[in-house]
């Protein structure tokens, strides 16, 4: 018998139209207000990867990361003058979003319609968003949560004067009580066991993202958004993550839907090594994840996969 507001962190998953309008994450959602926003991506120039991670919350630009490395090795930290501090919100050269009013500005992130632009120092992308998103939601007395997702592709850019080969970009948007912040939520301090976000780019111009999780005490969903529609959602989905502290494997069995596994990227390398003690530090990776069996040629893929190892030792 569960307490009185408790449903076991189950998930309501689903999708949603993409396009954001102007200042839309001010409204709260289910009395949720916004606790946080990120943009980030992987992106290609020439032999080397790239990642990106942005965090900004209303008028305030947070941290800004990057990681790079050539193709087949792990990722290396490198240190990026990313801008920190208030912002503007408002209109861009036309599009709507937050940026910092310098000229050039040293941060922006702005949309309008299917275009997008993103500058982070020495990164400069053009947009294309894809026409859906993904939405879920955990009710549950203590600790709600409600979050968004729409991805964008790479159309065209720089990193450090070099021209963007491929990439793709993410941006989601966290609900929570009020004066809660994601870092020391419940959801990411002890139920989260595997969270991948991923987009795979096709040869034949199809496409997908989307959003999976394998937790420990019940908190699992799936939500993968396909360019034909045919959207794959799970509430909980039967998933097992395994970890030797070192490297991980995470499978998810989503019925009709086929089962979904991560694997390493095919050249090899993709981890991303974090500071910290293991008790609090989750491991990262690039790398596919992808449904068992889909023959389909890969031009482009991206996870950001993170996995809490002692939160499945603690589950054991």
């Amino acid at each position: 018998m569960s307490a009185r507001g408790s449903f076991e962190y189950r998930t309501l998953v689903g999708s949603t139209d993409s396009e954001w309008g102007p200042g839309v994450y001010e409204r709260p959602v289910m009395g949720l207000p916004v606790a946080g926003q990120h943009v980030w991506g992987a992106i290609q120039v020439g032999d080397r990867r790239v990642l990106l991670i942005r965090h900004f919350m209303n008028e305030m630009a947070g941290r800004f990361l990057t990681y790079e490395a050539p193709i087949g090795e792990d990722m290396v930290f490198r240190r990026s003058k990313g801008y920190s501090g208030l912002c503007e919100i408002g209109e861009l050269d036309g599009q709507w979003g937050i940026y910092q009013p310098g000229t050039p500005p040293s941060f922006a992130f702005t949309t309008h319609g299917e275009q997008g632009r993103w500058v982070d120092g020495a990164t400069d992308l053009t947009l294309r968003l894809h026409p859906t998103a993904l939405q879920f939601a955990t009710p549950d007395a203590e600790e709600p949560l409600a979050y968004f997702a729409r991805a964008f592709d790479v159309t065209g850019g720089t990193f450090d004067g070099q021209p963007v080969d491929a990439g793709v970009v993410m941006h989601e948007q966290v609900y929570l009580s009020s004066g809660k912040g994601w870092m020391l939520s419940r959801h990411k301090r002890e139920l989260q066991g595997a969270w991948i976000a991923f987009a795979n780019r096709y040869a034949d111009g199809s496409s997908e993202f989307g959003s999976v999780c394998a937790g420990t005490r019940g908190w699992q969903f799936a939500v993968v958004i396909a360019s034909n529609g045919h959207h794959v959602l799970a509430d909980r989905p039967a998933g097992t993550v395994r970890s030797d502290g070192e490297r991980f494997d995470v499978r998810l069995d989503l019925g009709t839907d086929g089962t979904w596994r991560w694997r390493p990227p095919a050249e090899g390398g993709g981890r991303v090594p974090l500071p910290g003690p293991r008790e609090t530090t989750p491991m990262w990776a690039e790398g596919v994840f992808q449904r068992d069996g889909d023959d389909r040629e890969l031009v482009f893929a991206h996870t950001w996969a993170e996995v809490y190892p002692h939160h499945l030792d603690k589950a054991r």
